[in-house]
């Protein structure tokens, strides 16, 4: 009983204690940004606390029971990758907002930790100013909505699962299904979002703060989200929706919508890659910055791949991963597909490199074990034995049950 009762009070409720950072000696310990990053983030973290605190409205927020914390994590049962998350711990009787975010998800995919620890943050934030029993009442729409909000992730949210929709007849319908739906999950966070900036919208920053202080004072959700707009909550789920199918009409853009669909038609038919590649580069020039100029970045590099292309393709590929590929999706099979060009161009050395960064940075993907695989097989037909068995053996531990887990122990047993 002692636990939710705590968690009543929030930070208030307790003595203060400095932020801690608890030290990281995992697998990306040794990347210079992995470094330089936890050498700046006492620093960091205090600007978080800061600005979120601002941006929430909560100027006198209490951050200083704040421990931030990088761990590795093993893939969810159903290959998803774990970013991170916020909970609340008694230590050394004590509350304590513990922050913990995944180094496999933003290290390798040269995310924005900055934004992710701002996000992280607002959640520790509000459940300090909430407490835990009633923060975790509230709907999962509105406690992630307001961390995307505050964080300035909102656009890059709706670019992201625009790219992932893009072969939905109607984008816009997958990603505004109701904020209340029973699975909740990171692709409702666009429309999190727009709730919040519905709100905004309607009655600038001082309605979003509202909306939080209402909250914190315990009110109901849905009786401060109508508050903040002055309506009844079914207005108030009216203008969200309305304002959500705007603002991600407006992002895809009828005219770009419109020419994607063709590009990407004529990719899919396979007949005509020259066609493919100038109609697919035409909208990776006209919409760089845009949802559909980065999947077309990708899509032409595979397109000069189908076409033999090897070398170009390798080279688009990589311009995809370093300009483009953080906005999609697509990372993990761009660096499968520069390993496939590499081994086509005759550049064994340049295939293993890409196949074992593949295992090595995004080992939540589906094709890690299939790149693992791949770099054991050009190692030994190299004659390079011993590095051959090496990664087959790590496919036989790190990716037991797999069918690559099987073939490598056969490889290994002949």
């Amino acid at each position: 009983m002692r636990f939710p009762v705590l968690c009543l009070f929030g930070f208030l409720s307790v003595p203060a204690a400095a932020q801690e950072v608890r030290p990281y000696a995992g697998k990306y310990a040794a990347d210079p940004h992995c470094a330089a990053f936890m050498e700046g983030l006492p620093e960091a973290m205090r600007e978080a606390a800061r600005d979120m605190s601002e941006r929430l409205g909560l100027p006198q927020a209490d951050a200083s029971n704040v421990v931030f914390e990088l761990v590795d994590r093993p893939l969810g049962p159903k290959q998803e990758v774990d970013l991170g998350g916020t909970v609340t711990k008694i230590v050394n009787g004590r509350v304590v907002q513990w922050i913990t975010l995944n180094p496999e998800s933003h290290f390798a995919t040269d995310a924005d930790f900055d934004a992710e620890l701002n996000h992280e943050m607002t959640h520790a934030l509000l459940q300090g100013a909430l407490g835990e029993v009633n923060y975790r009442r509230l709907p999962s729409w509105t406690r992630e909505g307001l961390a995307v909000w505050a964080a300035g992730q909102g656009p890059a949210r709706v670019t992201l699962w625009l790219t992932l929709h893009w072969d939905k007849p109607d984008p816009v319908a997958a990603m505004v299904n109701g904020l209340e739906n029973e699975k909740h999950s990171p692709g409702d966070y666009p429309e999190d979002y727009l709730a919040v900036a519905a709100i905004e919208s309607e009655k600038g920053i001082a309605g979003v703060h509202a909306f939080v202080k209402d909250l914190a004072a315990g009110k109901a959700c849905h009786d401060a989200a109508a508050a903040a707009i002055g309506k009844s909550w079914g207005e108030f789920e009216n203008l969200a929706r309305s304002f959500a199918e705007a603002r991600i009409g407006e992002a895809l853009g009828a005219q770009e919508w419109a020419l994607w669909k063709r590009a990407i038609g004529i990719y899919i038919a396979g007949k005509d890659w020259k066609e493919a590649q100038r109609a697919l580069f035409a909208i990776s020039v006209r919409f760089p910055d845009s949802w559909s100029g980065a999947l077309a970045t990708y899509y032409f590099g595979r397109a000069l791949q189908e076409a033999g292309q090897a070398a170009d393709a390798r080279a688009a590929l990589l311009e995809f991963l370093a300009v483009a590929g953080p906005r999609t999706g697509l990372m993990d099979d761009a660096v499968w597909n520069i390993g496939l060009c590499c081994e086509e161009a005759g550049d064994p050395a340049g295939a293993v490199e890409a196949f074992d960064r593949l295992a090595r940075d995004f080992s939540y993907s589906p094709l890690a074990g299939a790149g693992l695989l791949k770099a054991a097989l050009i190692c030994e037909g190299a004659g390079k034995k011993e590095e051959a068995k090496a990664r087959l053996a790590r496919i036989v531990k790190d990716l037991a049950g797999t069918k690559e887990a099987e073939e490598a122990k056969k490889m290994l047993e002949d």
